[in-house]
């Protein structure tokens, strides 16, 4: 009788011993929970705003980590997944920032109220796209920037579109290497004009050394 007396003041005192330790772990590292999320600027359908808020409150973060750069990133991801076309219907520039006030706290939590602004721009047309020749090999370029033009199917005044300009960057470095410059590479830079809502682009292109069969 006094063995199971001990054996069953044992097992008390492991289970209260277990409580205490996972009061302590709460405490010593507190979490934070989303009460409230508001979603500014988002184009997403309302059904897609309506899942990415319920998976945001039913996160949790530890309070000292990076938690807010965290849930940037995952309002980022849904919108990447919900509009993939985006930048093929000239919008660019995009951005999220959020920001947080505390709403009540608990041993180990702190609840908060959430706001994300999410900035999906304007759309963009197309200003002009240049070329440039950046290598250090003599003689004239191999063509011209009228006959390279040609090849990107995005004209100017024409709503930006990325597959559009991918399409037309892989013609121009095609027709490089079918004349022997296979290690051509060619180098985008992006301007946009914020007040014009226009791209410009400029292809630096190093047509490198020329190989032959």
């Amino acid at each position: 009788m006094r063995f199971f007396q001990l054996s069953l003041f044992a097992v008390i005192f492991a289970g209260g011993a277990s409580a205490i330790a996972q009061t302590q772990s709460s405490t010593d590292h507190p979490k934070v929970v989303i009460e409230e999320v508001e979603l500014e600027g988002s184009l997403l359908p309302k059904a897609a705003q309506e899942q990415l808020v319920s998976s945001l409150k039913e996160r949790e973060w530890e309070e000292g980590s990076e938690w807010v750069a965290d849930l940037e990133t995952m309002v980022i991801r849904a919108e990447d997944e919900g509009w993939p076309d985006w930048e093929n219907q000239g919008y660019s520039g995009f951005s999220v920032g959020a920001s947080w006030k505390p709403v009540w706290r608990e041993p180990g939590l702190l609840h908060v109220r959430v706001t994300v602004n999410v900035n999906e721009g304007h759309p963009k047309r197309l200003e002009k796209i240049e070329f440039r020749r950046v290598d250090d090999h003599l003689g004239p370029p191999l063509f011209d920037s009228n006959e390279l033009r040609k090849l990107v199917p995005l004209k100017d005044g024409e709503i930006y579109s990325r597959t559009k300009y991918e399409a037309g960057l892989s013609a121009v470095a095609g027709v490089y290497k079918e004349r022997g410059f296979v290690e051509c590479t060619i180098t985008s830079n992006l301007a946009m004009n914020d007040e014009k809502q226009t791209v410009a682009l400029v292809l630096e292109i190093n047509q490198g050394q020329r190989y032959y069969w």
